[in-house]
């Protein structure tokens, strides 16, 4: 189960979430600020990250292959992220690809971690999961153009699951603080020659006209992330995963209230959904 302080954790990690997203959306996920903005996370957290690892018991071999996981994955989240956002409204790209990877994750924490799920935790989840779907997925969004945004979302989705419990895994193995830092390290290294060859102008871009919004994007997607992490260690990936969907109301009110997406009976029947499951 989760107790009321765990929840309380998830909720402030999907308020923090959505508000880099929606800085992110605000550049159209700028690929220069995505990456500075974990380069960022990666300076900042360095130092802390060394400190845990030295003061912690050494981690067996297994961990070092997760670390590394789940920095390939974050490198990859970071770029589908962008394109998505530069390919569609936040209001489709987020629901979407939050939702899916609700499911997503569950069936893996139940297969692969054999966590058991109740019938009331599997009916919130599936809610969830489908209220993401409803509050996202446009009708005839594939003929209106969004079919890039659609698959970067499902993509998207996929990362995030397999990222979750990667997470999961490592954290019982890894300090929270010293495996985020060598997650965000290797994103951005991992990326580097990515950008070096494609986005040199995009990263010129970002440090002379979007400082304020990679301040933005790469601390609070750390402050979401470290918080989660740290979640993992006390509860069930399914529901914590599940839990974390509080962010898809609070980016599709986002998108209506700040980048004046419409609010449909479609989009209002998939928060209720969603409110039902959390």
């Amino acid at each position: 189960m989760v107790s009321a302080g765990l929840f309380a954790a998830i909720a402030a990690s999907a308020v923090i979430h959505v508000a880099w997203n929606v800085a992110a959306k605000r550049v159209s996920g700028h690929m220069g600020v995505m990456w500075l903005g974990q380069a960022l996370c990666a300076l900042i957290m360095l130092p802390f990250g060394l400190y845990f690892a030295a003061a912690s018991p050494a981690p067996p071999p297994m961990a070092y292959a997760s670390i590394a996981f789940c920095g390939l994955s974050q490198g990859l989240y970071i770029v589908l992220l962008s394109r998505a956002y530069a390919t569609g409204d936040i209001s489709l790209v987020y629901p979407i690809a939050r939702g899916s990877s609700v499911a997503l994750t569950a069936l893996c924490a139940f297969l692969l971690l054999a966590e058991p799920i109740s019938r009331q935790g599997a009916a919130g989840i599936l809610a969830i999961g489908l209220g993401g779907v409803l509050v996202g997925l446009k009708p005839g969004a594939i003929a209106a153009g969004h079919r890039a945004s659609l698959v970067y979302s499902l993509l998207i989705a996929l990362t995030l699951a397999s990222g979750s419990l990667n997470d999961k895994i490592a954290v019982s193995m890894v300090h929270p603080v010293a495996y985020m830092a060598s997650m965000f390290l290797l994103s951005a290294l991992s990326t580097l020659p990515l950008m070096l060859k494609g986005h040199r102008a995009a990263l010129q871009d970002a440090l002379r006209r979007h400082k304020r919004v990679t301040v933005i994007v790469g601390p609070g997607s750390m402050a979401a992330y470290l918080i989660m992490l740290f979640a993992f260690r006390e509860g069930p990936l399914s529901y914590l995963v599940a839990l974390r969907e509080l962010s898809v109301v609070l980016g599709a009110v986002a998108g209506v209230l700040v980048f004046k997406e419409p609010l449909g009976r479609r989009k209002a029947l998939g928060i209720a959904a969603i409110a039902a499951g959390l």
